[in-house]
């Protein structure tokens, strides 16, 4: 039965009914085209982009590998080549390895001044039994036993011992220093004293040392002196070193020792007695400290240094010589082959030095003359004289 509110469709809506939903469809098709087209091009594009990267990670893996070859090449050379030296003229007493079931190893040396004897770990009962009647032990041995005071002194004194010996290996430029407290990765350059208890420590914890040092309390409690807002612990040692180690140097030399670094150069020049004076006699021909313009003490210094490193050149050759024994005939040709190692014969050339080190050897061979003249010693005169020509 039909029903009687239905009115079919006119064949012109019908008509635009079937073309609408057709064109929905074509825009539809389309747009998933694109959208497919757009995803092709980003999966493209992301496989060219890992293959760059892929072609980079690889180029920069031949050149690590390159690079590691050339590094090893060059320290291959390096290690056959004697242009370089690193002679050690200073050392440490070095730790040896714990014995089992100990907690730590007991081979601390200690060095008396009084018999100049070599002491294992047990100094203190060293001084009290063996130096009873010293005045020093005396005043120790007054004092009542186990008292912070007794202890204190004992090590101060030890100390002081220490210290002698320290100075003696400094002004020698060879031996071994006993220190504080040792380290595996330090080296003799790396320490210096304490100006008030004398014991040799780690610069780097020169400071820390200082804030418990029982010498520096008791200096500030027997004295109305305020302490010092800075420590400044590191110069302070290094001004009582240099002060004790080369008294017959002046004041203005021993200033250039304290600024100089600490190495095993530095150690050369300060116990090598000809170029201590050749320091001496440029330092007096600045004038007075006044007069000193910005770089003259680094120029000084810089002059000195490079006699120094002539030295270690030359005890690769010729072990514990000095200068005043390579200013002599024989020695003229490995004095020529350093000064062509330290100008031309390596990496970077620098034919400064080269000119440098003969305006040195002029100066330092009429310091060896004159001095030889006031010691009459005619065999050195006769040395500087012949080198010279």
């Amino acid at each position: 039965m039909a029903d009687p509110d239905f009115e079919p469709p006119s064949s012109s809506e019908a008509n635009s009914s079937n073309t609408g939903s057709d064109t929905g469809s074509v825009d539809e098709i389309s747009d998933l085209q694109e959208i497919s087209k757009a995803a092709k091009r980003d999966i493209t594009t992301d496989r060219r982009i890992f293959k760059i990267s892929a072609d980079e990670i690889s180029d920069s893996q031949d050149i690590n590998e390159a690079l590691k070859q050339d590094n090893a090449a060059d320290s291959h050379i390096f290690q056959k080549s004697d242009t370089t030296p690193n002679p050690q003229c200073l050392s440490l007493l070095r730790k040896r390895e714990r014995k089992p079931g100990c907690r730590q190893a007991y081979d601390k040396i200690h060095y008396c001044k009084l018999c100049g004897s070599q002491i294992r770990s047990k100094m203190s009962r060293h001084l009290l039994n063996v130096h009873a009647d010293e005045a020093d032990v005396k005043e120790i041995l007054l004092m009542p036993k186990g008292s912070k005071e007794r202890r204190t002194r004992l090590t101060m004194l030890t100390n002081e011992c220490n210290f002698n010996h320290n100075i003696t290996v400094i002004q020698k430029g060879e031996g071994e220093l006993v220190v504080g407290k040792r380290f595996a990765n330090k080296s003799a350059c790396d320490y210096t004293a304490c100006e008030f208890c004398h014991r040799f420590e780690s610069k780097k914890n020169l400071w820390r040392h200082m804030k418990s040092c029982a010498a520096r309390k008791e200096y500030y409690e027997s004295t109305v002196q305020e302490k010092s807002p800075r420590i400044l612990a590191v110069k302070r040692g290094k001004a009582l070193v240099s002060n004790a180690a080369f008294t017959s140097t002046g004041e203005n030399t021993k200033e250039l020792f304290e600024r100089m670094r600490d190495d095993d150069i530095k150690a050369i020049v300060v116990s090598d007695e000809l170029i201590c004076r050749e320091a001496d006699l440029r330092m007096a021909a600045l004038g007075s400290k006044g007069d000193w313009k910005q770089d003259d003490i680094y120029r000084v210094s810089q002059s000195v240094r490079t006699l120094g490193r002539m030295v270690q050149f030359a005890r690769l050759t010729v072990p514990s010589t000095t200068l005043t024994k390579l200013i002599e005939p024989q020695q003229f040709d490995l004095l020529v082959e350093i000064a062509r190692k330290m100008s031309t014969e390596k990496e970077s050339p620098s034919l400064n030095v080269g000119r440098t080190i003969g305006i040195l050897l002029k100066k330092v061979c009429m310091s060896k003359y004159c001095t030889a003249l006031r010691a009459k010693d005619l065999q050195a005169q006769q040395d500087a004289t012949s080198f010279k020509q």
